[in-house]
Protein backbone atom coordinates (compact mmCIF):
# COMPACT_ATOMS: atom_id res chain seq x y z
CA UNK A 1 0.00 0.00 0.00
CA UNK A 2 1.27 3.48 -0.89
CA UNK A 3 2.01 5.91 1.92
CA UNK A 4 -0.63 8.57 2.61
CA UNK A 5 1.66 11.32 1.28
CA UNK A 6 2.07 9.43 -2.03
CA UNK A 7 -1.68 8.83 -2.28
CA UNK A 8 -2.34 12.52 -1.82
CA UNK A 9 -0.34 13.14 -5.00
CA UNK A 10 -1.92 10.32 -7.02
CA UNK A 11 -5.55 11.29 -6.40
CA UNK A 12 -5.34 14.80 -7.96
CA UNK A 13 -3.40 13.34 -10.90
CA UNK A 14 -6.08 10.70 -11.41
CA UNK A 15 -8.80 13.36 -11.35
CA UNK A 16 -7.02 15.15 -14.16
CA UNK A 17 -6.14 12.15 -16.30
CA UNK A 18 -9.20 9.89 -16.01
CA UNK A 19 -11.57 12.30 -17.84
CA UNK A 20 -8.97 12.70 -20.57
CA UNK A 21 -8.60 8.93 -20.94
CA UNK A 22 -12.37 8.51 -21.02
CA UNK A 23 -12.66 11.18 -23.74
CA UNK A 24 -10.05 9.37 -25.84
CA UNK A 25 -11.89 6.08 -25.31
CA UNK A 26 -15.23 7.60 -26.35
CA UNK A 27 -13.61 9.19 -29.42
CA UNK A 28 -12.04 5.87 -30.40
CA UNK A 29 -15.36 4.07 -29.94
CA UNK A 30 -17.28 6.46 -32.16
CA UNK A 31 -14.65 6.57 -34.88
CA UNK A 32 -13.92 2.82 -34.98
CA UNK A 33 -17.24 1.23 -34.05
CA UNK A 34 -18.61 1.40 -37.58
CA UNK A 35 -21.88 2.78 -36.21
CA UNK A 36 -23.72 5.00 -38.71
CA UNK A 37 -24.16 7.79 -36.13
CA UNK A 38 -20.47 8.04 -35.28
CA UNK A 39 -19.74 10.84 -37.74
CA UNK A 40 -22.79 12.82 -36.65
CA UNK A 41 -21.73 12.72 -33.00
CA UNK A 42 -18.17 13.84 -33.74
CA UNK A 43 -19.33 16.58 -36.12
CA UNK A 44 -21.35 18.21 -33.32
CA UNK A 45 -18.06 19.58 -32.03
CA UNK A 46 -17.86 21.72 -35.19
CA UNK A 47 -20.05 24.71 -36.08
CA UNK A 48 -22.93 24.05 -38.46
CA UNK A 49 -21.40 25.90 -41.42
CA UNK A 50 -18.16 23.94 -41.18
CA UNK A 51 -20.09 20.67 -40.98
CA UNK A 52 -22.17 21.61 -44.03
CA UNK A 53 -19.20 22.74 -46.12
CA UNK A 54 -17.20 19.63 -45.21
CA UNK A 55 -20.16 17.44 -46.17
CA UNK A 56 -20.45 19.09 -49.58
CA UNK A 57 -16.71 18.79 -50.23
CA UNK A 58 -16.55 15.13 -49.10
CA UNK A 59 -19.65 14.11 -51.09
CA UNK A 60 -18.50 15.38 -54.46
CA UNK A 61 -21.18 13.55 -56.45
CA UNK A 62 -24.26 13.17 -54.25
CA UNK A 63 -26.19 10.02 -54.93
CA UNK A 64 -23.43 8.40 -56.94
CA UNK A 65 -21.83 5.13 -56.00
CA UNK A 66 -18.37 6.00 -57.28
CA UNK A 67 -15.83 3.88 -55.42
CA UNK A 68 -13.19 3.53 -58.14
CA UNK A 69 -13.85 -0.18 -58.70
CA UNK A 70 -14.96 0.23 -62.32
CA UNK A 71 -11.95 2.40 -63.11
CA UNK A 72 -9.69 -0.17 -61.47
CA UNK A 73 -11.22 -2.96 -63.55
CA UNK A 74 -10.77 -0.91 -66.73
CA UNK A 75 -7.11 -0.20 -65.97
CA UNK A 76 -6.33 -3.78 -65.00
CA UNK A 77 -7.67 -4.97 -68.36
CA UNK A 78 -5.32 -2.78 -70.42
CA UNK A 79 -1.85 -3.55 -71.80
CA UNK A 80 0.69 -1.06 -70.47
CA UNK A 81 3.92 0.11 -72.11
CA UNK A 82 6.67 1.12 -69.70
CA UNK A 83 8.39 3.59 -72.00
CA UNK A 84 5.26 5.11 -73.51
CA UNK A 85 4.70 8.71 -72.43
CA UNK A 86 1.64 10.64 -73.54
CA UNK A 87 1.19 14.39 -73.38
CA UNK A 88 -1.92 16.27 -74.46
CA UNK A 89 -2.53 19.52 -76.26
CA UNK A 90 -3.18 22.58 -74.12
CA UNK A 91 -6.79 23.02 -72.95
CA UNK A 92 -8.63 26.05 -74.28
CA UNK A 93 -11.85 28.01 -73.71
CA UNK A 94 -13.99 27.88 -70.56
CA UNK A 95 -14.01 25.61 -67.53
CA UNK A 96 -16.34 22.97 -68.95
CA UNK A 97 -14.55 22.74 -72.31
CA UNK A 98 -11.26 22.31 -70.46
CA UNK A 99 -12.88 19.73 -68.15
CA UNK A 100 -14.04 17.70 -71.14
CA UNK A 101 -10.56 17.82 -72.71
CA UNK A 102 -8.86 16.72 -69.49
CA UNK A 103 -11.19 13.71 -69.27
CA UNK A 104 -10.68 12.89 -72.96
CA UNK A 105 -6.91 12.99 -72.43
CA UNK A 106 -7.01 10.66 -69.42
CA UNK A 107 -9.36 8.18 -71.08
CA UNK A 108 -7.31 7.99 -74.29
CA UNK A 109 -4.12 7.61 -72.24
CA UNK A 110 -5.63 4.57 -70.53
CA UNK A 111 -6.63 3.10 -73.87
CA UNK A 112 -3.15 3.80 -75.24
CA UNK A 113 -1.45 2.07 -72.30
CA UNK A 114 0.74 5.08 -71.51
CA UNK A 115 2.44 4.66 -68.15
CA UNK A 116 3.31 8.35 -67.90
CA UNK A 117 0.75 11.04 -68.71
CA UNK A 118 1.57 14.74 -68.92
CA UNK A 119 -1.78 16.37 -68.29
CA UNK A 120 -2.96 19.25 -70.49
CA UNK A 121 -1.93 22.69 -69.34
CA UNK A 122 -4.54 25.44 -69.64
CA UNK A 123 -4.49 28.56 -71.76
CA UNK A 124 -5.38 31.27 -69.27
CA UNK A 125 -8.00 33.67 -70.53
CA UNK A 126 -7.40 37.34 -69.88
CA UNK A 127 -10.44 38.53 -67.92
CA UNK A 128 -10.60 41.94 -69.53
CA UNK A 129 -10.94 40.42 -73.00
CA UNK A 130 -12.52 37.03 -72.32
CA UNK A 131 -15.60 37.98 -74.33
CA UNK A 132 -13.47 38.30 -77.47
CA UNK A 133 -11.50 35.14 -76.90
CA UNK A 134 -8.24 36.99 -76.25
CA UNK A 135 -5.70 35.43 -73.94
CA UNK A 136 -3.59 36.55 -71.02
CA UNK A 137 0.12 37.22 -71.34
CA UNK A 138 0.92 33.71 -70.17
CA UNK A 139 3.35 31.11 -71.53
CA UNK A 140 2.29 29.66 -74.87
CA UNK A 141 2.33 26.27 -73.18
CA UNK A 142 -0.34 27.47 -70.74
CA UNK A 143 -0.53 27.22 -66.97
CA UNK A 144 -0.64 24.04 -64.89
CA UNK A 145 -3.92 22.15 -64.63
CA UNK A 146 -4.33 23.04 -60.94
CA UNK A 147 -5.34 26.50 -62.18
CA UNK A 148 -8.79 24.92 -62.47
CA UNK A 149 -8.57 21.41 -60.98
CA UNK A 150 -7.55 19.51 -57.87
CA UNK A 151 -4.41 17.75 -59.06
CA UNK A 152 -3.76 16.02 -55.74
CA UNK A 153 -7.19 14.37 -55.72
CA UNK A 154 -6.76 13.19 -59.31
CA UNK A 155 -3.28 11.89 -58.59
CA UNK A 156 -4.41 10.07 -55.44
CA UNK A 157 -7.43 8.54 -57.20
CA UNK A 158 -5.49 7.25 -60.19
CA UNK A 159 -2.69 6.11 -57.88
CA UNK A 160 -5.20 3.96 -56.00
CA UNK A 161 -7.23 2.60 -58.92
CA UNK A 162 -5.00 2.94 -61.97
CA UNK A 163 -1.52 2.63 -60.44
CA UNK A 164 0.34 1.95 -63.69
CA UNK A 165 -0.21 5.58 -64.69
CA UNK A 166 2.11 8.23 -63.29
CA UNK A 167 0.91 11.81 -63.71
CA UNK A 168 2.88 14.95 -64.47
CA UNK A 169 1.70 18.50 -65.07
CA UNK A 170 4.48 19.77 -67.33
CA UNK A 171 7.03 18.54 -69.84
CA UNK A 172 9.50 20.55 -67.73
CA UNK A 173 9.39 17.69 -65.23
CA UNK A 174 11.39 15.68 -67.80
CA UNK A 175 13.88 18.32 -68.88
CA UNK A 176 16.74 15.88 -68.32
CA UNK A 177 15.25 13.08 -70.45
CA UNK A 178 16.55 13.82 -73.94
CA UNK A 179 14.24 11.44 -75.80
CA UNK A 180 11.14 13.23 -74.42
CA UNK A 181 12.09 16.68 -75.63
CA UNK A 182 10.54 15.85 -79.00
CA UNK A 183 7.20 14.11 -79.59
CA UNK A 184 5.15 12.39 -82.26
CA UNK A 185 1.83 14.20 -82.69
CA UNK A 186 -1.30 12.18 -83.24
CA UNK A 187 -5.04 12.64 -83.46
CA UNK A 188 -7.48 10.02 -82.25
CA UNK A 189 -8.44 8.95 -85.76
CA UNK A 190 -4.90 8.61 -87.13
CA UNK A 191 -4.26 4.96 -86.15
CA UNK A 192 -7.51 3.85 -87.81
CA UNK A 193 -7.19 6.03 -90.90
CA UNK A 194 -10.10 8.40 -90.20
CA UNK A 195 -10.17 11.42 -92.48
CA UNK A 196 -11.80 14.35 -90.71
CA UNK A 197 -11.97 16.41 -93.89
CA UNK A 198 -13.92 13.90 -95.94
CA UNK A 199 -17.58 14.58 -96.64
CA UNK A 200 -19.86 13.00 -94.06
CA UNK A 201 -16.92 12.17 -91.79
CA UNK A 202 -17.76 10.50 -88.49
CA UNK A 203 -16.82 12.45 -85.37
CA UNK A 204 -17.11 9.55 -82.95
CA UNK A 205 -14.43 6.86 -82.99
CA UNK A 206 -16.01 3.67 -84.40
CA UNK A 207 -15.22 0.27 -82.87
CA UNK A 208 -13.15 1.65 -79.97
CA UNK A 209 -12.32 -1.89 -78.87
CA UNK A 210 -10.14 -2.20 -82.01
CA UNK A 211 -8.32 1.09 -81.49
CA UNK A 212 -5.61 0.00 -78.99
CA UNK A 213 -3.99 -2.77 -81.11
CA UNK A 214 -4.08 -0.53 -84.18
CA UNK A 215 -2.55 2.25 -82.16
CA UNK A 216 0.27 -0.06 -81.01
CA UNK A 217 1.02 -0.93 -84.63
CA UNK A 218 0.92 2.75 -85.61
CA UNK A 219 3.33 3.64 -82.78
CA UNK A 220 5.77 0.92 -83.91
CA UNK A 221 5.69 2.37 -87.41
CA UNK A 222 6.45 5.85 -86.06
CA UNK A 223 9.28 4.56 -83.90
CA UNK A 224 10.80 2.84 -86.94
CA UNK A 225 11.07 6.28 -88.56
CA UNK A 226 12.95 7.70 -85.56
CA UNK A 227 16.60 8.84 -85.96
CA UNK A 228 19.26 6.10 -85.72
CA UNK A 229 20.53 7.61 -82.47
CA UNK A 230 17.31 6.71 -80.65
CA UNK A 231 16.72 3.34 -79.04
CA UNK A 232 13.52 1.38 -78.56
CA UNK A 233 14.31 1.25 -74.85
CA UNK A 234 14.23 5.06 -74.61
CA UNK A 235 11.04 6.71 -73.31
CA UNK A 236 8.94 7.71 -76.31
CA UNK A 237 6.50 10.63 -76.17
CA UNK A 238 3.24 10.78 -78.09
CA UNK A 239 1.42 14.11 -78.15
CA UNK A 240 -2.38 13.87 -78.31
CA UNK A 241 -3.91 16.64 -80.43
CA UNK A 242 -7.47 17.89 -80.27
CA UNK A 243 -9.58 17.05 -83.31
CA UNK A 244 -13.15 16.58 -84.42
CA UNK A 245 -12.94 12.87 -83.62
CA UNK A 246 -13.79 11.97 -80.03
CA UNK A 247 -13.64 8.85 -77.94
CA UNK A 248 -17.18 7.42 -77.59
CA UNK A 249 -17.93 8.20 -73.95
CA UNK A 250 -20.92 5.87 -73.80
CA UNK A 251 -18.89 2.93 -74.97
CA UNK A 252 -17.87 2.72 -71.32
CA UNK A 253 -20.25 1.72 -68.55
CA UNK A 254 -22.00 4.38 -66.47
CA UNK A 255 -19.81 3.38 -63.54
CA UNK A 256 -16.58 3.97 -65.46
CA UNK A 257 -17.85 7.37 -66.57
CA UNK A 258 -18.76 8.22 -62.99
CA UNK A 259 -15.42 7.06 -61.59
CA UNK A 260 -13.46 9.16 -64.08
CA UNK A 261 -15.63 12.23 -63.55
CA UNK A 262 -15.33 11.89 -59.77
CA UNK A 263 -11.54 11.69 -60.08
CA UNK A 264 -11.36 15.09 -61.81
CA UNK A 265 -12.63 17.63 -59.30
CA UNK A 266 -12.46 21.36 -59.70
CA UNK A 267 -10.02 23.17 -57.40
CA UNK A 268 -10.87 22.91 -53.72
CA UNK A 269 -10.90 26.61 -52.77
CA UNK A 270 -13.52 27.37 -55.42
CA UNK A 271 -15.62 24.43 -54.26
CA UNK A 272 -15.38 25.65 -50.65
CA UNK A 273 -16.74 29.06 -51.70
CA UNK A 274 -19.59 27.37 -53.57
CA UNK A 275 -20.37 25.30 -50.48
CA UNK A 276 -20.43 28.44 -48.34
CA UNK A 277 -22.95 30.00 -50.76
CA UNK A 278 -25.08 26.84 -50.62
CA UNK A 279 -25.00 27.01 -46.82
CA UNK A 280 -26.36 30.58 -46.99
CA UNK A 281 -29.18 29.36 -49.23
CA UNK A 282 -30.04 26.77 -46.59
CA UNK A 283 -29.58 28.88 -43.45
CA UNK A 284 -31.08 32.18 -44.65
CA UNK A 285 -33.47 31.24 -47.45
CA UNK A 286 -34.70 27.89 -46.14
CA UNK A 287 -33.56 25.77 -49.08
CA UNK A 288 -33.97 22.06 -48.37
CA UNK A 289 -30.63 20.62 -49.45
CA UNK A 290 -29.07 17.39 -48.24
CA UNK A 291 -25.35 17.32 -49.10
CA UNK A 292 -25.18 13.56 -48.50
CA UNK A 293 -27.59 12.42 -51.20
CA UNK A 294 -29.16 13.48 -54.44
CA UNK A 295 -32.90 13.85 -54.10
CA UNK A 296 -35.62 15.96 -55.67
CA UNK A 297 -35.85 18.83 -53.19
CA UNK A 298 -37.92 21.91 -52.53
CA UNK A 299 -35.15 24.35 -53.05
CA UNK A 300 -34.06 26.79 -55.73
CA UNK A 301 -33.94 27.10 -59.48
CA UNK A 302 -30.66 27.52 -61.33
CA UNK A 303 -30.49 29.95 -64.25
CA UNK A 304 -27.56 30.24 -66.63
CA UNK A 305 -27.58 33.05 -69.18
CA UNK A 306 -24.94 33.94 -71.75
CA UNK A 307 -24.66 37.71 -71.29
CA UNK A 308 -21.00 38.24 -72.13
CA UNK A 309 -20.02 41.15 -74.34
CA UNK A 310 -19.90 39.08 -77.51
CA UNK A 311 -23.62 38.37 -77.09
CA UNK A 312 -24.38 42.05 -76.44
CA UNK A 313 -22.51 43.02 -79.60
CA UNK A 314 -24.22 40.33 -81.66
CA UNK A 315 -20.91 38.55 -82.33
CA UNK A 316 -21.68 35.30 -80.51
CA UNK A 317 -22.47 32.59 -83.01
CA UNK A 318 -26.00 31.23 -82.58
CA UNK A 319 -26.50 32.82 -79.12
CA UNK A 320 -29.90 34.44 -78.37
CA UNK A 321 -30.11 38.02 -77.12
CA UNK A 322 -30.66 39.13 -73.53
CA UNK A 323 -34.40 39.74 -73.89
CA UNK A 324 -35.07 36.20 -75.15
CA UNK A 325 -32.90 34.56 -72.51
CA UNK A 326 -34.48 36.59 -69.71
CA UNK A 327 -38.09 35.97 -70.72
CA UNK A 328 -37.61 32.24 -71.35
CA UNK A 329 -35.72 31.77 -68.07
CA UNK A 330 -38.42 33.45 -66.01
CA UNK A 331 -41.08 31.51 -67.90
CA UNK A 332 -39.34 28.22 -67.11
CA UNK A 333 -38.85 28.95 -63.41
CA UNK A 334 -42.43 30.19 -63.02
CA UNK A 335 -43.61 26.86 -64.35
CA UNK A 336 -41.70 24.98 -61.65
CA UNK A 337 -43.49 26.72 -58.77
CA UNK A 338 -40.15 27.83 -57.28
CA UNK A 339 -39.84 31.41 -56.04
CA UNK A 340 -36.08 31.47 -55.47
CA UNK A 341 -33.42 31.28 -58.18
CA UNK A 342 -29.64 31.42 -58.46
CA UNK A 343 -28.22 33.20 -61.50
CA UNK A 344 -24.92 32.11 -63.03
CA UNK A 345 -23.59 34.56 -65.57
CA UNK A 346 -20.35 36.24 -66.51
CA UNK A 347 -22.04 39.18 -68.16
CA UNK A 348 -22.04 42.89 -67.31
CA UNK A 349 -23.36 43.86 -63.87
CA UNK A 350 -25.97 46.17 -65.33
CA UNK A 351 -27.56 43.27 -67.26
CA UNK A 352 -27.54 41.08 -64.17
CA UNK A 353 -29.14 43.86 -62.10
CA UNK A 354 -31.75 44.43 -64.79
CA UNK A 355 -32.70 40.75 -64.79
CA UNK A 356 -32.90 40.57 -60.99
CA UNK A 357 -35.13 43.66 -60.89
CA UNK A 358 -37.38 42.40 -63.69
CA UNK A 359 -37.78 38.98 -62.06
CA UNK A 360 -39.28 40.60 -58.95
CA UNK A 361 -42.33 41.53 -61.01
CA UNK A 362 -42.98 37.80 -61.32
CA UNK A 363 -42.48 37.16 -57.57
CA UNK A 364 -39.11 35.58 -58.28
CA UNK A 365 -36.14 36.33 -56.03
CA UNK A 366 -32.87 36.00 -57.95
CA UNK A 367 -29.51 35.73 -56.17
CA UNK A 368 -25.91 35.64 -57.37
CA UNK A 369 -22.80 34.23 -55.70
CA UNK A 370 -21.73 37.70 -54.54
CA UNK A 371 -25.01 38.02 -52.63
CA UNK A 372 -24.46 34.73 -50.81
CA UNK A 373 -20.91 35.20 -49.52
CA UNK A 374 -19.61 37.14 -46.51
CA UNK A 375 -17.02 39.90 -46.85
CA UNK A 376 -14.02 37.62 -46.39
CA UNK A 377 -15.37 35.12 -48.94
CA UNK A 378 -16.16 37.89 -51.43
CA UNK A 379 -12.59 39.16 -51.13
CA UNK A 380 -11.34 35.68 -52.00
CA UNK A 381 -13.80 35.47 -54.90
CA UNK A 382 -12.49 38.78 -56.29
CA UNK A 383 -8.98 37.36 -56.22
CA UNK A 384 -10.11 34.62 -58.62
CA UNK A 385 -9.90 34.93 -62.38
CA UNK A 386 -13.04 34.96 -64.51
CA UNK A 387 -12.82 31.22 -65.17
CA UNK A 388 -12.11 30.39 -61.54
CA UNK A 389 -15.19 32.36 -60.52
CA UNK A 390 -17.18 30.35 -63.05
CA UNK A 391 -16.26 27.20 -61.11
CA UNK A 392 -18.10 28.62 -58.09
CA UNK A 393 -21.21 29.15 -60.23
CA UNK A 394 -20.91 25.65 -61.68
CA UNK A 395 -20.69 23.95 -58.28
CA UNK A 396 -23.74 25.83 -56.97
CA UNK A 397 -25.78 25.05 -60.08
CA UNK A 398 -25.26 21.32 -59.67
CA UNK A 399 -27.49 21.41 -56.57
CA UNK A 400 -30.39 23.39 -58.08
CA UNK A 401 -33.78 21.71 -57.90
CA UNK A 402 -34.46 22.72 -61.50
CA UNK A 403 -32.17 24.41 -63.99
CA UNK A 404 -32.59 26.32 -67.23
CA UNK A 405 -29.66 27.10 -69.51
CA UNK A 406 -28.67 27.87 -73.08
CA UNK A 407 -28.33 25.08 -75.63
CA UNK A 408 -25.35 26.70 -77.37
CA UNK A 409 -23.39 27.01 -74.11
CA UNK A 410 -20.89 24.31 -73.16
CA UNK A 411 -21.30 25.46 -69.53
CA UNK A 412 -25.04 24.74 -69.61
CA UNK A 413 -24.61 21.53 -71.60
CA UNK A 414 -22.02 20.12 -69.23
CA UNK A 415 -24.27 20.83 -66.24
CA UNK A 416 -27.26 19.21 -67.95
CA UNK A 417 -25.40 15.90 -68.25
CA UNK A 418 -23.82 16.08 -64.80
CA UNK A 419 -27.21 16.75 -63.22
CA UNK A 420 -28.85 13.95 -65.21
CA UNK A 421 -26.18 11.58 -63.94
CA UNK A 422 -26.65 12.82 -60.36
CA UNK A 423 -30.43 12.80 -60.14
CA UNK A 424 -32.06 10.74 -62.88
CA UNK A 425 -32.75 7.02 -62.82
CA UNK A 426 -32.84 7.01 -66.62
CA UNK A 427 -29.59 6.38 -68.53
CA UNK A 428 -28.46 9.62 -70.17
CA UNK A 429 -28.36 8.05 -73.61
CA UNK A 430 -32.07 7.12 -73.27
CA UNK A 431 -33.21 10.70 -72.62
CA UNK A 432 -35.88 11.54 -75.24
CA UNK A 433 -35.13 14.14 -77.89
CA UNK A 434 -36.89 17.41 -76.87
CA UNK A 435 -39.08 19.57 -79.10
CA UNK A 436 -37.64 21.81 -81.78
CA UNK A 437 -37.09 24.81 -79.47
CA UNK A 438 -34.87 23.01 -76.96
CA UNK A 439 -31.49 21.33 -77.05
CA UNK A 440 -32.10 19.24 -73.92
CA UNK A 441 -35.03 18.56 -71.60
CA UNK A 442 -35.48 16.18 -68.68
CA UNK A 443 -37.08 16.40 -65.24
CA UNK A 444 -34.18 18.42 -63.85
CA UNK A 445 -32.76 20.61 -66.62
CA UNK A 446 -33.91 22.35 -69.78
CA UNK A 447 -31.65 23.94 -72.37
CA UNK A 448 -33.41 26.50 -74.54
CA UNK A 449 -32.38 27.77 -77.97
CA UNK A 450 -31.60 24.88 -80.23
CA UNK A 451 -29.18 25.07 -83.15
CA UNK A 452 -30.83 24.07 -86.41
CA UNK A 453 -29.94 20.57 -87.48
CA UNK A 454 -28.18 19.67 -84.23
CA UNK A 455 -29.55 16.99 -81.88
CA UNK A 456 -28.46 16.41 -78.32
CA UNK A 457 -27.92 12.76 -79.18
CA UNK A 458 -25.16 13.86 -81.59
CA UNK A 459 -23.00 15.83 -79.16
CA UNK A 460 -23.77 13.82 -76.02
CA UNK A 461 -21.86 10.80 -77.39
CA UNK A 462 -18.59 12.63 -76.84
CA UNK A 463 -19.51 14.53 -73.65
CA UNK A 464 -18.56 13.32 -70.17
CA UNK A 465 -21.22 13.66 -67.45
Amino acid sequence: MLPARAMSGVIPLAKRTIPFVLLIAVFYFFTHSGRPYADDVILRFKDSKTVFVDSIIDNDLPGSTSDGSALQELCSSRDWHENRVMSCETGKEGVTSVRQWQLQCIRVAIEAGATTVILPSIVQRKDRYFQRGKRAHAPLTGVAMDYMFDFHHLNDTLGAHCPRIKLATSISDFHDVYSLLGATNFKLGDPVGMDEKSKGAEYILPKPEEWAPKFDTWVEEQQAKAPPTSHLSDPYRLHFMASKVHFPVYHDSAQIRRDLSAALRFRRDARVLASAALYRLVSKYGVNLDPHKATVRTGFAGIHMRLELDVQEGKAKNAPDFAYQASESVKYVSGTGLSLAFLASGGPQEKTASFIEGAREFNLTVLTKDMLLDDKEKAQLRSFSYDQQAIVDYEIMRYATRMVGIGVSTFSSDLALVRADMYSDMPIEDTPEPDSTMMWHDDFTSLIWRIDGVKWSDWVKSWWP
